[in-house]
């Protein structure tokens, strides 16, 4: 987490109190080594909080944008992530379609083939998920 303090705070679940007292307009946009945001590391994590996730957007919407070192944006993280709740993934799919570029239909599908090639199988499942009530 190389010393990056707003990440080190989401990693080690620090809680919302102490993430808002670090919260700035450097930590927010802070990367590790392997080039994930405190928004890809709260995507990746098991436990989403979903008051987390709307700190962050708030404070750095373009942040749904952000790639790693392996070109992963924190919407392919969530579609990896079969614990986090259908809401999470649309919130960020909302946040992600607020940018103009990426309400094409060129963005879209190039969206869902980097899902396809960057998932071990899941994306499918995280998509058309079975706990969804019609």
């Amino acid at each position: 987490i190389d010393g990056c303090s707003f990440n080190q705070a989401i990693h080690l679940d620090l809680g919302i109190d102490v993430i808002k007292a670090l919260i700035s307009p450097i930590t927010i946009k802070e990367k590790d080594c392997n080039g994930n945001t405190p928004l890809h590391l709260l995507c990746g994590r098991r436990d989403v909080s979903s008051e987390l996730l709307t700190i962050i957007l708030n404070a750095y919407p373009e942040a749904v944008m952000e790639k790693d070192g392996h070109f992963g944006t924190p919407l392919s993280y969530i579609c990896c992530n079969e614990n986090a709740p259908l809401e999470i993934f649309q919130k960020l799919l909302d946040e992600w379609l607020r940018v103009k570029e990426n309400r094409s239909s060129h963005s879209v599908n190039s969206l869902i083939m980097d899902m396809k090639d960057g998932t071990p199988g899941g994306t499918r499942r995280r998509i058309i998920r079975d706990d969804v009530e019609e």
